[in-house]
Order: structure tokens, then C-alpha cells, then sequence
């Protein structure tokens, strides 16, 4: 029984990085421009979406964002909510 559960526990490493690959893989589709454009509320802010980009590390490598990524999903902070205008 105890080897099961073992087994099963290392099987969920595998499938947790998996998914969050998968689910990370499928943000990255959009360019840095597309995503940050998702927060711009005002035309001045449409202005600065390069800037947008840059302070939120959109143009950082691929590596660098899943593990920013990850470390916040870890931390509970899963984002801001558009609809409810608060945090996740």
C-alpha cells in the first residue's frame, strides 16, 4: 500500500509540471504586446504598452516567466480578475 501512494506521489510531480506547462505553453501563444493589452483600461495606458510590457517582464525569456509564473501560483496570487476588478 505505502509503495502505491509512493508511486502516486511521484506521479503527481510529474502530471503537476505537465500541466502547468501546458496551461503556461498556451499563454505564450499571445505576443507580450497581446497580454499586456488585456489590462488597458484608458488610451494613455494604449500609449504605454510598451512600457507595460517591459515592467511586467513580458519580453523576458520563455524560462524566466514560467518560473515567475509558477512562483506566484505557488504563493496563491493567481492574478488580477477584469470582471471584479480584484484580485484572484
Amino acid at each position: 500500500m505505502i509503495h502505491f501512494i509512493l508511486r502516486r506521489l511521484i506521479l503527481l510531480v510529474f502530471v503537476l509540471f505537465g500541466v502547468t506547462v501546458l496551461i503556461f505553453g498556451i499563454l505564450m501563444t499571445f505576443s507580450p504586446e497581446r497580454r499586456a493589452a488585456a489590462y488597458i483600461t484608458t488610451p494613455q495606458q494604449a500609449k504605454d504598452i510598451h512600457k507595460m510590457v517591459e515592467r511586467y517582464g513580458l519580453n523576458d525569456p520563455f524560462y524566466i516567466q514560467y518560473g515567475r509564473w509558477v512562483k506566484e501560483i505557488a504563493q496563491g496570487n493567481l492574478g488580477w480578475s477584469l470582471v471584479a476588478s480584484s484580485t484572484v
